[in-house]
């Protein structure tokens, strides 16, 4: 097995034993959704949004879906699951994949705003988080134009003094 196949058994097998989370960074309808499909495989998800009415329904169980349920909402078990609208507790959970599902419009037009605000929190957090053997993965679920790894999330790495392909995969 070559080392990156290894890393990624062994990243696998530390969400499914719980031993290592996921970390959702906003829990809209993409967000939300990942959030209770991992959930359902028995995977830990830790959600954070800034919105304090969508965090109380995760914790109650109640996630918005892009699924084509009735009212746009699936109900799950809250037993692996958690949010919160305080990014600092996201360094208790043992982040092994950080899944970005932040808006990336500001009305009609394009918007890296709300990537560029949690990129750093997201590098302390990894930074934070020991997480032996494995290396922390950064999937971006939001829609970004390609130039945004290169002029937002590789700058924050860089900055944050985290190497990508080293430090964290992205």
């Amino acid at each position: 097995m070559s080392d990156p196949q290894k890393l990624a058994s062994a990243t696998v097998e530390a969400l499914q034993n719980r031993q290592a989370s996921v970390g959702v960074w906003g829990c809209g309808h993409i967000g939300a959704s990942a959030m209770y499909h991992f959930s359902q495989k028995g995977v830990r998800c830790v959600g954070y949004d800034i919105t304090r009415t969508r965090v109380r329904e995760i914790r109650q169980g109640r996630f918005l879906s892009t699924d084509a349920v009735p009212d746009g909402r699936l109900e799950g078990d809250v037993e692996n699951v958690t949010a919160t609208t305080d990014w600092r507790e996201l360094k208790n959970h043992r982040i092994a994949v950080h899944i970005i599902a932040v808006p990336t419009e500001r009305g009609t037009d394009p918007s890296s705003a709300a990537l560029e605000d949690i990129m750093p929190l997201i590098c302390e957090v990894i930074r934070e988080t020991r997480l032996d053997g494995i290396i922390p993965t950064i999937s971006i679920e939001s829609t970004i134009q390609p130039s945004w790894i290169d002029s937002v999330v590789l700058p924050q790495l860089h900055a944050s003094g985290l190497r990508p392909d080293v430090d964290v995969l992205i």
